[in-house]
């Protein structure tokens, strides 16, 4: 037995000596890199990215020589690991080993600090570092078309410049100066260029977000022109806050309303406490507008958002005096806003030197001014009176004691009256009314009615529609005597537009007396104002159809997928000109920076190029002529148009005399037939007119795609923006770093103090927030908004709708309406995608 054991015991054996000669090995699975800490690193030390650094696979073998590099940084050797340490800011490095099919990865971020300064107050100041202190990009900004290239050549700072639209784009600078509270610099500095380029040098700290700038020289405005030789320039400011995390920042942009790109040299920056010169320079006022347009009941205080500040003694608000004359230039006590009038407002505010600054004020009291027109048919009475009026009252079934009343109309005399006796149950139980009356949202009525009673009393008005009740508008207790006068009131509609009902209500109220009420006019007028935004749902394309309408020929227009289409349903032209496709005053009336006609110049050949078709052979004549001269200027016009699009181009040449009312027509009047009331279409699209290979900048729309009033913003972003048949369909690949970039924007010459309304319906191909805001550009882009925007998030469910109320305590000028597509930051979503915007409306409410 046992020797029948030994044989397993001898094979156990065997395998124990196996295993512990190695007969067995780890497969690789993984490798770790060790010792790749993120750090922060002293300017101009000694560092290197693989010094320390190991990389060990699990199966216990070393891989460290198997180690690459890659970055995307300049300052890093990828060879040999080495780190250019005089190159500030973050660097990022991937680690990367590749063995036996196993890849490991690891990012590593060493940051180099600042040189310190070696006594001055500013870092770098020789740029004997580089461009040491001077590169940070939480200073160096871009935008709207900038670039800025920092290098160092020659011991001096070079900086290549592509102006932006604005001073700050681009710039650079140093944050973090540490100016002392009520002390006096000089500021100095070295430079030349290749060409004269004006530069603005501001002083003060950059901020995160809104304001995004806080100014050490209020009031003070530094610009200096950089010649071609190198010169020394300098200036002067009193630091009058405890703040010391400012700095000095030149602005390389639009200065002095030039955009100049060239190549710049700075050098020997420097900041040095001195002496204030004498002071000479009066106070600065903001806020002060030169004329003010005020609507009788207005609350007006000529210091609401006036201010004054002086560069030596800061805010002299508190020291402004206001002195106020009535148009008898004689001295009163307050703008008086019961009744129409014209006052001066004269402000004037001293330094502690004497130093005095004026302004001026020119204040208007007015009534609000509304178009003289009737929306109600028949309001005044001097016809018979048909369907478009119509008459309701509550019967004896529903009524405790139902009202009794005779109607009657005198047509010679322009009456309605209606002999009441008992009033019912409530004001609704007797009613006088018209409906489907088209109220428009955003804009502002005046109801009126002009009457009296045989007894004095009091009725109401209601202006809505549907059951239950959907009120616009309303105003009890109109007070009706016994002789004629006329009552009034004013509203704004803030609701959807729609067709609605104005109800006469003549039953039981506050001051109901039996009488015969006489009704002379009712009116319902608009405010003869235009609107803020023009062209608010871009349905105007800045062209029109023109036709013999009193002959009978009818039409409509349209556009289709980008192209400008008349339909033709009939037909009694009897010359060219009876049918058109025109681009004239008429059509881009409304829409603010077009004119009302083509700028051509004497004597001069044009290349006019379009694409076209019709739905059947038609003979078009394109005409540019001026008013009363009718010469065509185009050659050879006569063009004959298939059902294919078709790229047609002609020569246009201009007479020596031009009269400055020169349009551009496609007339199609003769030739064209309508058969069996089958209508005929017309299609535009790409029109061009250029000389030189240059476009005449009063040709608008060409495309048929160009939104007309607005404006979009998408500086490098990409994107575009094109009208069609939803709305101007926003597109937006790309974010900028910044809220605006991209944006849509309105300019408003002018809002009044008041409220206001905001209403943007759209669609979004994303679920993000988008950011509206009202900004100053005339004061550094400021927001009027309380917060400073406004924000609302979007989802991708059908049509979303942008709302907000907004309150002005003061009127503005040259106001940028906008719509941000771009990085909002902090918690809100921001995402590139597609936006429609259908409709945008801001209005002032007459109802706050």
């Amino acid at each position: 037995m046992k020797q029948k054991l030994l044989i397993p015991s001898m094979l156990t054996l065997g395998v124990l000596i196996l295993a512990a000669c190695g007969g067995t090995s780890t497969t690789l699975t993984s490798i770790t890199i060790a010792g790749a800490n993120d750090a922060t690193i002293d300017f101009d030390s000694t560092f290197n990215f693989k010094t320390g650094v190991t990389a060990t696979g699990n199966d216990g073998v070393s891989y460290t020589s198997s180690i690459t590099l890659q970055s995307s940084s300049d300052a890093v050797n990828l060879e040999t690991g080495a780190l250019d340490t005089t190159s500030t800011g973050v660097h990022a490095v991937r680690y990367n080993v590749v063995a036996s099919g196993i890849t490991s990865q690891k990012w590593r971020y060493i940051t180099v600090s600042d040189p310190v300064s070696t006594g001055g107050m500013l870092i770098n100041p020789d740029f004997s570092l580089g461009t040491a202190g001077w590169d940070s990009p939480s200073v160096v900004y871009n935008a709207d078309g900038s670039a800025l290239t920092l290098s160092t050549e020659e011991g001096a700072l070079k900086a290549v410049v592509t102006a932006g639209a604005n001073s700050y784009t681009p710039r650079f600078g140093q944050m973090n100066v540490p100016f002392e509270n009520d002390t006096t610099y000089e500021v100095s500095f070295r430079a030349k260029s290749l060409v004269d380029k004006d530069i603005k040098l501001q002083v003060g700290e950059l901020l995160a977000g809104p304001p995004y700038f806080t100014d050490f020289m209020v009031g003070q405005t530094e610009i200096r022109t950089i010649t071609t030789d190198w010169e020394t320039y300098s200036f002067k400011f009193t630091h009058r806050q405890d703040n010391p995390r400012g700095g000095l920042l030149f602005e390389l942009g639009r200065v002095s309303d030039v955009q100049i790109n060239t190549t710049m040299y700075f050098d020997d920056i420097a900041i040095e406490e001195t002496t204030a010169d004498e002071d000479t320079v009066a106070p600065v006022f903001t806020g002060v507008q030169a004329t003010v347009n005020l609507t009788v009941g207005s609350n007006y205080n000529p210091l609401t958002g006036v201010t004054a500040f002086d560069v030596v003694d800061g805010d002299v608000t508190e020291d402004i005096v206001v002195v106020i004359k009535n148009a008898q230039d004689a001295v009163v006590n307050a703008v008086v806003t019961s009744v129409a009038g014209t006052f001066t407002v004269e402000y004037s505010v001293e330094d502690s030197k004497g130093n005095e600054a004026t302004a001026e004020s020119a204040v208007t009291v007015v009534d609000l001014l509304f178009k003289d027109e009737n929306l109600l048919t028949n309001g005044s009475f001097a016809t018979a009176i048909g369907a478009e009026w119509g008459y309701w009252q509550q019967d004896g079934f529903w009524a405790t004691a139902a009202p009794v009343v005779t109607r009657s109309q005198d047509v010679a005399g322009g009456t309605y009256s209606l002999d009441i006796n008992g009033g019912g149950d409530a004001v609704w139980a007797i009613q006088f009314f018209q409906d489907g009356v088209n109220l428009v949202e955003g804009t502002t009525y005046r109801f009126s009615v002009k009457g009296s009673s045989s007894v004095a009393r009091k009725i109401s008005v209601g202006i809505g529609y549907g059951d239950p009740w959907n009120e616009y508008g309303r105003k009890n207790g109109i007070e009706l005597g016994t002789t004629s006068s006329t009552q009034d009131f004013v509203f704004t509609v803030t609701k959807a537009t729609a067709d609605v009902k104005v109800v006469m209500e003549l039953g039981s109220q506050d001051g109901f007396a039996n009488s015969v009420v006489t009704f002379e006019e009712i009116r319902l007028q608009r405010l003869d104002e235009a609107g803020l935004i023009a062209n608010n749902d871009f349905s105007n394309s800045g062209w029109r159809g023109y036709a013999n309408t009193w002959a009978g020929t009818a039409f409509n227009t349209e556009v289709v997928n980008g192209e400008f289409k008349m339909t033709v349903t009939a037909d009694n032209a009897t010359d060219s000109w009876h049918l058109q496709i025109v681009q004239d005053a008429e059509s881009l009336a409304g829409l603010p920076g077009t004119s009302a006609f083509l700028d051509l110049t004497p004597s001069t050949t044009y290349e006019l190029k379009f694409d076209a078709y019709a739905s059947e052979a038609v003979t078009i004549t394109p005409n540019i002529f001026g008013q009363n001269i009718w010469t065509n200027f185009v050659q050879s016009p006569a063009t004959t148009l298939t059902t294919s699009k078709i790229t047609y181009t002609l020569t246009v040449v201009t007479g020596a005399t031009l009269n400055d009312t020169e349009k551009l027509a496609f007339e199609f009047g003769t030739g064209l037939t309508i058969t069996n009331n089958v209508p005929v279409s017309v299609y535009l699209d790409n029109v061009t007119l250029k000389t030189g290979g240059v476009d005449v900048p009063t040709l608008y729309n060409g495309d048929m795609e160009t939104a007309l009033g607005g404006h979009s913003f998408f500086t490098d972003t990409g994107g575009s923006a094109k009208v069609t048949s939803e709305g101007l369909s926003v597109d937006v690949p790309l974010l900028g770093g910044a809220p605006h970039t991209p944006h849509y924007y309105y300019m408003i010459p002018s809002l009044s103090a008041g409220t206001y309304q905001v209403k943007i319906a759209l669609t979004s191909s994303v679920a993000r927030d988008l950011r509206f805001n009202i900004v100053l550009p005339d004061a550094g882009y400021n927001s009027i908004l309380t917060g400073g925007f406004i924000d609302q998030a979007v989802t991708t469910n059908g049509v979303q709708y942008f709302t907000a109320t907004i309150v002005l305590a003061t009127g503005v000028t040259n106001a940028k309406v906008e719509l941000d597509f771009g990085t909002l930051g902090g918690t809100k979503t921001s995402l590139p995608g597609t936006f429609v915007i259908q409709e945008v409306l801001l209005y002032r409410n007459y109802n706050a």
